[in-house]
């Protein structure tokens, strides 16, 4: 019972000694949590706005470190080692980019940042209105122009009246008029499948 009792005790010892030795690599790249400052780095991959409208732009971002050469695809921009670096896009649909870093010695790195497009967004491209001050009752003309916009809002003004009849307003552009007794803040806003836009005006009744 002894020489039993001996020899599993051996055997489990071997065993123990087997799991705590240091590991051993042979050949290949270095793994990859090693602590190496020369290691080739991507510290950075981002777009400004990950979901856009339709032709809409934003910026996409990286930075590199011990880089001898950078990549990017789909290749819109050129691109080269920077600590940081932006520049704008527009993505014609839902894209994904794909950022390679070099070293001297061959070892990349890739990251990879995704922009979703979605509809146009519906953008106000001008608003004016004939008169900042009024006196009480006097008349009021607000217009707007707009883009991408299936709907819109104007504070519950009427549409204006010019030469003879009426300017029948459409969501991306019109005329609305208003006689208002007290200060007024004239809310427009337009919406769209791709999300709304809006701008206040205000007029001061004196």
């Amino acid at each position: 019972m002894r020489l039993r009792h001996v020899v599993l005790l051996a055997i489990a010892f071997a065993i123990f000694m087997y799991r705590m030795r240091p590991a051993r690599f042979v050949g290949g790249p270095k793994p990859a949590d090693a602590k190496d400052p020369n290691a080739v780095k991507i510290t950075q991959f981002y777009a400004a706005a990950q979901r856009i409208g339709e032709g809409d732009k934003t910026m996409l971002c990286y930075g590199v470190e011990n880089a001898r050469a950078v990549r990017l695809n789909p290749a819109i921009e050129p691109v080269w080692p920077a600590a940081v670096r932006c520049f704008d896009v527009v993505p014609p649909h839902t894209t994904t980019y794909h950022l390679t870093a070099e070293d001297a010695q061959g070892q990349a790195l890739t990251a990879e940042t995704t922009i979703v497009v979605g509809p146009p967004t519906p953008k106000l491209v001008d608003v004016s209105v004939n008169k900042l001050e009024v006196r009480p009752g006097e008349l009021v003309t607000l217009c707007f122009k707009a883009r991408n916009a299936a709907n819109y809002d104007v504070s519950g003004m009427k549409p204006a009246v010019a030469g003879l009849g009426q300017v029948i307003p459409t969501p991306e552009r019109g005329c609305f008029a208003d006689h208002p007794r007290q200060t007024r803040n004239y809310v427009v806003k337009v919406t769209g499948p791709g999300g709304e836009d809006s701008e206040t005006v205000t007029v001061v009744v004196k």
